[in-house]
């Protein structure tokens, strides 16, 4: 039992940071449709979402048959692969945004 005891401080540590990591989250920038540019930091649950006029909000995690989505309750983020876009009323207000490698 004593090297089982010896492993849980470091299991620990371990989950720590990985929690850590998940909630510095993973910045990613989109190229979109008439050279705009839309930046998200994705995070465990929410993202930190700059539109192009340079808006930023934190949008929590919203169900999605496919992909991601991201949202407010009036705009949403949604994101598959390697592409986004947002949309507010049902309507794409920005669209073709492709991750900049």
């Amino acid at each position: 039992m004593r090297p089982v005891a010896a492993l849980v401080p470091l299991v620990l540590a371990t989950l720590l940071l990985g929690c850590a990591s998940a909630q510095q989250g993973n910045a990613v920038t989109y190229h979109c449709d008439g050279g705009k540019t839309l930046s998200v930091v994705y995070g465990a649950s929410s993202a930190r979402v700059t539109l192009p006029d340079g808006t930023a909000a934190d949008w929590r995690q919203l169900p999605s048959a496919s992909g991601v989505r991201y949202g407010d309750g009036t705009t949403s983020l949604w994101s598959k692969g390697r592409e986004a876009f947002v949309e507010r009323g049902g309507q794409t207000i920005l669209g073709g945004c492709r991750e900049v490698e």
